[in-house]
């Protein structure tokens, strides 16, 4: 108990300091900005959030910044006018989407059109997404409550990946294909080599992936109050939202370590090859992303820039200037850590 306790001390010490340092490393944008033409109102949700996070502005107020993508800044602007205000927005936001959609197509500005449809996309589709979201998470609760998924049984695992898949789809909002293959192949390659690699009966492999379960049942339900693209406006501008979402990260992530390392104490191994023995699933789920991303797009059109694309998280210039060959630091980063734990597990028993 008391390192149980140490554990969950840990663990909100831990969110506590990552949530600071995004809100010290996260960059303040105001509406001079843009009306100076300091950086672009581009839709990309770390800069609508801080523009609406500060200032209450309605689509049609945005008309005298005369930004190089005017139709998309204000289908945009009244979007955020309704993730800020909720319902009495959405009709109004609904209206000038239809009437303004084709302008904003076809008189696309930087940084590309097809940054402008996805921003228009993943709009448009966030209603559906928060929809699905609901009925997922009410559907995941129903199976639990019901509590007939035994850690024996095959579907149990199987009903976890749907439960991830759902929320990383409508995170998503329906239109993030690489995104969610990307996840979904870390997620797959992170449980197979746990499963494969380490000293762990089925029903021991199942119980340490039952506390991840929780952070994708807050993630749906965070997505089915008001769309994917709310989680990012409450990301980047709310301490509380975003500290409530790193701990139950955190926490997951300490309660699956904890089961996991019970279920290879029990199989005999002591701490120093526990922790040889976890760094080689992380090292297969860093070499299948980094391979996978690496050889996945070249050039401007590297996976990170797709990647950034598809969820619009950073403005996209951002993206641009970074190399693209950072999937395959990853990759290398996988590598090692495959050869260091195995060497350090087989040592440890080997040594016992």
């Amino acid at each position: 108990m008391p390192n149980k306790l140490a554990g969950i001390i840990g663990c909100l010490i831990v969110a506590a300091l990552v949530n600071v340092g995004l809100r010290q490393g996260i960059p303040d944008f105001e509406v001079g900005d843009l009306i100076d033409g300091k950086v672009e109102f581009d839709g990309s949700t770390l800069v609508c959030s801080h523009v609406y996070a500060n200032y209450d502005l309605p689509g049609y107020l945005l008309e005298g910044m005369k930004p190089s993508n005017n139709d998309l800044s204000q289908i945009t602007a009244g979007y955020y006018d309704y993730l800020k205000h909720g319902r009495r927005s959405w009709l109004a936001w609904r209206n000038y989407y239809d009437q303004r959609y084709g302008e904003a197509i076809a008189h696309s500005g930087p940084p590309s059109p097809q940054w402008t449809a996805q921003v228009l996309r993943v709009q448009d589709r966030s209603a559906p997404a928060k929809w699905i979201a609901l009925l997922s998470l009410i559907a995941a609760l129903l199976v639990l409550w019901s509590k007939r998924l035994k850690e024996f049984h095959l579907l149990t695992p199987i009903f976890y990946l749907a439960v991830a898949t759902a929320a990383l789809w409508t995170y998503g909002a329906l239109s993030a294909p690489l995104f969610l293959t990307v996840a979904l192949l870390g997620i797959l390659a992170y449980a197979f080599s746990i499963r494969m690699m380490l000293p762990l009966y089925r029903t021991e492999w199942v119980r340490s992936l039952r506390p991840l379960l929780t952070f994708w049942l807050v993630l749906l339900g965070a997505i089915a109050f008001r769309g994917p693209e709310w989680v990012d406006y409450q990301f980047w501008t709310s301490d509380w939202f975003r500290l409530i979402l790193i701990a139950t990260a955190v926490f997951s992530l300490f309660f699956h370590w904890a089961i996991f390392s019970k279920a290879m104490a029990n199989a005999k191994l002591d701490s120093t090859a526990r922790i040889f023995a976890y760094a080689m699933p992380l090292g297969s789920t860093a070499t299948a992303i980094g391979l996978f991303l690496g050889f996945w797009g070249q050039g401007e059109q590297h996976a990170l820039v797709q990647l950034n694309r598809e969820l619009l998280l950073l403005p996209p210039q951002w993206l641009g200037e970074l190399n693209p060959n950072l999937p395959f630091w990853l990759l290398f980063a996988g590598v090692s850590l495959l050869i260091i734990g195995g060497i350090g597990y087989l040592i440890q028993r080997i040594a016992r």
